[in-house]
């Protein structure tokens, strides 16, 4: 199955993959090593979806995932004297420092159906959730999927459709 991946993805086909966390990549069978199986799997499905991580691992692989941005940071000095009497500065110092757009406390407590998805522009809160139907029969009359339909006739007019009287075929027209 490792090896259709990639002709999948040459055909442009989605392929849906579910796995709890990164471990998961090395329990799949004493021929095949674990980092194969990983950088296979990842490699060529480019878009996930992150659910809630439960470890910190994964969590911050998958906040690694999300992008970088850049966000301003200021900088005050704090003194203290006698007494922890703090007393801070006047002047800031302010600069700029990349973090993960989806930051490791975000991945670890997202609300229940949310997820961070990535692989389509920039990464994005999305959700889903499943369909609640009520199980019931639907009975079928006709299978429209089965019908079989004349090609020919939605390109012809049927006042301008010639049928051929004097040959043995006739009666198939």
């Amino acid at each position: 199955m490792l090896n259709a991946l990639g002709t999948l993805r040459s055909r442009d086909c989605n392929l849906l993959l579910a796995h709890q966390s990164l471990g998961d990549f090395g329990q799949c069978g004493q021929d095949l090593p674990a980092d194969f199986v990983k950088t296979t799997v990842l490699d060529n499905t480019p878009i996930r979806w992150f659910y809630r991580a439960a470890s910190q691992e994964s969590a911050q692989w998958a906040a690694g995932q999300t992008g970088e941005i850049r966000v301003d940071v200021e900088r005050r000095r704090a003194s203290r004297e006698a007494g922890n009497v703090e007393h801070i500065s006047g002047d800031s110092f302010i600069q700029k420092e990349a973090r993960p757009l989806f930051d490791v406390n975000t991945l670890q407590h997202l609300p229940d159906g949310f997820a961070v998805m990535t692989g389509l522009g920039v990464a994005r809160l999305s959700f889903s959730s499943p369909l609640r139907v009520d199980r019931r029969e639907i009975p079928l009359k006709t299978f429209p999927v089965l019908a079989k339909t004349d090609p020919l006739a939605e390109y012809q007019p049927e006042a301008g459709r010639q049928r051929p009287g004097d040959d043995d075929f006739a009666g198939l027209y």
